[in-house]
């Protein structure tokens, strides 16, 4: 495998093949020594637990992974992706940064997703859809690093009703930005900006 992806792309970049080589080289799973088994315990402790405390779970059998993924903690897979973001971002290289500063891209986009009864109760479909027909659909705001193209955060809610909106999804993600961080958005979170800011 590591032969096929190390020889795909004549264009690589030097960097980006030091990074890919070191990923299919390394013993053990990827990001492990970021996402260690204790810092993932001590979040999902917090979280009330991690899955497979009581059960084992084959990763050859597709219905024990599906099982074993609905078992995971949203809250505590966010504060995990959260936290290897801004450790990241505050490792970052000087260089990557725009004029010394951290750089901020907030955006927002719309995700569908199974048409299941739970699903459709907390994400119901705009009132226009007629019944049966479509997906339960989410609104979606993210922090994006310009100098690490982490997502340092997200809030989601649905797509339509009363503050679910792109400023509203934003006002919930202001604690997330630090100051003397230079935020980029579009027009649709400037009413947001502007009142924080």
């Amino acid at each position: 495998m590591s032969a096929s992806l190390s020889d795909s792309s004549p264009h690589r970049s030097h960097s980006f093949q030091l990074i890919l080589d070191s990923f299919c080289t390394s013993s053990g799973l990827p990001f492990s020594q970021i996402l260690s088994a204790d810092r993932i315990d001590k979040v999902f402790a917090r979280h009330n637990g991690i899955f497979g405390t009581q059960h084992i779970y084959s990763t050859s059998d597709t219905g024990d992974y599906c099982k074993a993924r609905a078992k995971l903690s949203m809250a505590a897979l966010r504060e995990l992706s959260c936290e290897v973001a801004a450790e990241v971002e505050s490792s970052a290289d000087d260089k990557w940064l725009w004029k010394g500063r951290h750089a901020k891209l907030v955006d927002g986009f719309t995700l569908t997703m199974p048409d299941t009864q739970s699903n459709q109760e907390q994400f119901p479909q705009v009132k226009t859809q007629a019944p049966g027909v479509g997906f339960p659909i989410a609104r979606v705001v993210a922090i994006v690093s310009l100098a690490t193209a982490c997502v340092m955060d997200l809030s989601m809610g649905p797509y339509a009703g009363k503050q679910t909106g792109e400023n509203g999804l934003l006002r919930s993600l202001f604690e997330s930005f630090n100051q003397g961080d230079i935020v980029v958005f579009d027009r649709n979170c400037l009413i947001a900006a502007m009142v924080r800011f």
